[in-house]
């Protein structure tokens, strides 16, 4: 990895072709690359929306598209196209089997990709064991330990930051002009993410705005593709401007919002690159908050995904679910962030991104110790974190792997199972369900132990 140290590189390919909010967890680094090799010329590969973001981030010289659908021969011809700019360095931030071959049919004299798929580590010169294991590893982290041959350690940290388009700016602050003319503070919602993920329903938007409306400048924006009385609506207080917006717009009515709520998606992100106050609602069990949430200095995270009964891990669609969140609890968010708003330190708010992604499932074998774990709950739920205590006797997997995935349990403790059969969990539930598997810790926890070890 040292070899690569102090070595001067004059055209540099970085690559993340995949959705926008992926491609905001990428612009830490082309920071970092641009400190390090000021007087480099950097490109960025990435897919269509992506890159009407990035061409007005003035670190990157050039931005290239890949094909909406890679066959052999768009991906031989990208590759032709690329190799006639002779790069010198390529940096692969998604190891997708088609861009680990780019790079080697480009004729890159040095490819950096990760290690963890060893069909396709072959073909990078310099690769990374980048810590996907890790439950606290934000992926922007990861995107930044591929710079480790370079020399960036995680000691240097990393810094988001994005840039709005000018005339974007101005369009979005004459409308507010002629529309807020309270000059009241601008709360956005995303109505949609585009099919990416899970939106917020209509119904508990709805009922946000009538208790934010009389006090705030509400600004609806998303990509709903399907029957939403949200597309149309027209209502005092209200900028509607769904489907109505290019990335640059997007991007610049984020950054003249005061707090931005919405789903895991793009513009989220974007408001966290702005350093937005953002009301984050991961509604699907598998986004994790730590591993995947804004990573923005003011923050508010509505998350009740274990009281979801659908098994897998998805959000069963119920209209009724007691996970989704109300209007009442949007509400409380936005008031929250406007009225007492404050600064996170990176550690800060990693640990409340933890505290929203570190479920724990006990399961016991003994009544008593069940109740105690039951006294444990109740305490560490004034810290944020939820525990499960149940009950099982005998000891079942079938059940533990259920229990798992319906209260989506990131931590499971388990004193009386078996080392083998903790593997066979968590090789069960990786393989057939989730992203990530629990850890399995099989030891006792007692009714005064301390939440800290599970958030710091």
């Amino acid at each position: 990895m040292q070899q690569l140290q102090g070595r001067t590189f004059k055209k540099i390919l970085v690559q993340r072709a995949d959705r926008l909010g992926d491609v905001v967890f990428t612009l830490p680094v082309i920071q970092w690359i641009r400190a390090q090799y000021p007087d480099a010329e950097i490109h960025f590969l990435s897919s269509k929306m992506p890159g009407e973001l990035l061409k007005f981030q003035s670190d990157i010289d050039r931005v290239h598209r890949i094909p909406d659908r890679m066959t052999v021969m768009a991906l031989l011809g990208v590759a032709s196209v690329l190799k006639r700019h002779q790069f010198d360095l390529y940096i692969s931030l998604w190891n997708d089997p088609w861009m680990a071959w780019l790079g080697r049919l480009a004729h890159i004299p040095v490819r950096i990709g990760d290690s963890t798929n060893t069909s396709l580590s072959w073909l990078y010169t310099h690769t990374v064991r980048q810590t996907w294991e890790c439950l606290v590893s934000h992926q922007i982290e990861l995107n930044m330990q591929l710079l480790q041959p370079l020399g960036w350690s995680k000691a240097m940290g990393w810094t988001l930051a994005a840039e709005v388009a000018s005339e974007a700016r101005a369009q979005v602050a004459a409308v507010l002009d002629q529309e807020n003319d309270g000059d009241l503070p601008v709360v956005t919602f995303f109505c949609g993410t585009g099919g990416s993920n899970s939106p917020i329903p209509d119904s508990t938007i709805l009922n946000a705005m009538e208790g934010l409306c009389s006090d705030y400048q509400v600004v609806l924006l998303g990509q709903i593709s399907g029957t939403s009385e949200l597309k149309e609506l027209e209502m005092p207080g209200v900028i509607n401007r769904i489907n109505a917006t290019s990335v640059a717009e997007l991007s610049a009515w984020i950054a003249a919002s005061n707090v931005v709520v919405g789903a895991d998606t793009g513009p989220i992100h974007i408001a966290a690159a702005f350093q937005r106050p953002v009301v984050f609602i991961p509604l699907r069990k598998s986004n994790l908050p730590v591993r995947w949430g804004p990573w923005t200095s003011d923050l508010e995270i509505v998350r009740r995904d274990y009281l979801c009964e659908a098994v897998p891990p998805a959000m069963c669609g119920d209209p009724q679910c007691a996970a989704l969140p109300s209007g009442l609890d949007l509400v409380r968010s936005v008031r929250r962030l406007l009225e007492a708003p404050q600064v996170l330190s990176g550690p800060a708010r990693r640990r409340l991104l933890m505290r929203h992604s570190f479920h724990v499932l006990t399961v016991n074998t003994s009544p008593v110790h069940a109740h105690a774990m039951a006294r444990l709950a109740l305490r560490w739920q004034s810290e944020g974190v939820v525990v499960i205590p149940r009950l099982s006797r005998p000891l079942s997997m079938t059940d533990i792997v259920t229990w798992v995935l319906r209260y989506n349990a990131l931590v499971v403790v388990a004193p009386d199972l078996s080392p083998l059969n903790a593997w066979l969990i968590r090789f069960w539930i990786s393989v057939r369900y989730q992203y990530l598997p629990p850890l399995i810790l099989r030891r006792s926890l007692g009714v005064d132990e301390s939440v800290a070890p599970f958030i710091s």
